[in-house]
């Protein structure tokens, strides 16, 4: 009777449908290994996070994965089919799009202009901008957006800007997105409605690699996350298995303990006055912005991507 039962679960299991497989990944620069036989699968309608330090190898992976790089060896393969992708044009026509930290709208254009850029869609000779920004309207309301299409992208938030993005991918048919650093230009509001549409492309079947170096969101958001140390892939585990001791321990692996050694500074700074920035404005950027370093001090500037950061330098 137990082995009968057994044999039905067994029989009832169903198998896992992978995407995207990459399998003994390697590539080198100047005959230095940067990836080393890595191995990831993503399953359709997931959410699979790629962690790894600086250098770990998780930048050259994805840039193979989206026609940037040339693999030196090893296969892909996108719904068990192999491929061989030369340029970022490639992958996109395979439905890989990655959304880049820095986004690249054209703040003077609206967002329909922006989504259907260089895949403009016509009426003879004639830009056909009724149907664009019909269906852009119909892409924001699948994502949850309450925006118009004909917003202009300078009047939108940074948060908002991301999710126009993510409507631009799937207005090609994207059916896997790489998310690089998707919040670290972000609110907590503007992540809380990220997550949300994240949440929404998977219960659309769209699958996605989740690059990120906030722990805590990843065990959050993911459902499997694979970690790189060195150029190898060191763990792959489902999320709800992993903490963060565990997924910073992989990325470590025996530096960990060294690494969170806390050593108190020997000289503390002086009182010597090295910089005084008194009001400082410039044009809208920066209004009335006042601070000091002393000699020895290390001062840490803060903010969100335009909040001025780069105009304090």
């Amino acid at each position: 009777m137990g082995e009968n039962s057994q044999r039905i679960k067994k029989a009832k299991e169903k198998p896992m449908e992978y995407i995207l497989e990459m399998k003994d990944m390697c590539k080198s620069f100047n005959d230095v290994p940067v990836l080393k036989q890595v191995d990831l699968y993503l399953e359709k309608g997931h959410v699979h996070a790629l962690v790894g330090g600086n250098g770990a190898g998780k930048s050259t992976l994805m840039k193979i994965l989206t026609g940037v790089y040339t693999k030196d060896s090893g296969e892909v393969f996108i719904d068990g089919k192999p491929v061989h992708f030369r340029s970022y044009d490639d992958a996109s026509h395979a439905g890989i799009r990655m959304i880049f930290q820095e986004l690249s709208l054209i703040p003077t254009l609206t967002v329909y202009e922006n989504i259907f850029l260089n895949n403009e869609k016509k009426k003879g000779q004639l830009l056909d901008k009724e149907t664009m920004k019909e269906e852009a309207n119909k892409l924001l309301q699948s994502l949850g957006m309450t925006i118009t299409s004909d917003a202009l992208i300078s009047s939108l938030s940074v948060g908002y800007c991301q999710m126009v993005e993510i409507a631009k991918a799937l207005s090609m048919d994207a059916k896997i997105l790489v998310l690089d650093e998707p919040t670290a230009s972000l609110t907590d509001g503007e992540v809380n409605m990220l997550f949300k549409i994240i949440q929404r492309l998977k219960k659309q079947g769209v699958s996605m690699i989740y690059i990120s170096h906030r722990m805590s969101e990843i065990l959050e958001i993911s459902d499997h996350v694979s970690i790189l140390r060195d150029g190898e892939m060191v763990a792959t585990e489902k999320a709800s298995n992993l903490s963060v001791s565990d997924i910073v321990f992989h990325m470590l692996g025996n530096k960990a303990e060294k690494t969170f050694e806390w050593i108190p500074r020997k000289n503390p700074p002086s009182d010597e006055l090295m910089l005084k920035v008194d009001h400082l404005e410039i044009d809208h950027l920066i209004d009335d912005l006042s601070f000091s370093v002393k000699k020895g001090e290390i001062v840490g500037i803060a903010g969100l991507m335009g909040s001025g950061r780069t105009e304090n330098r």
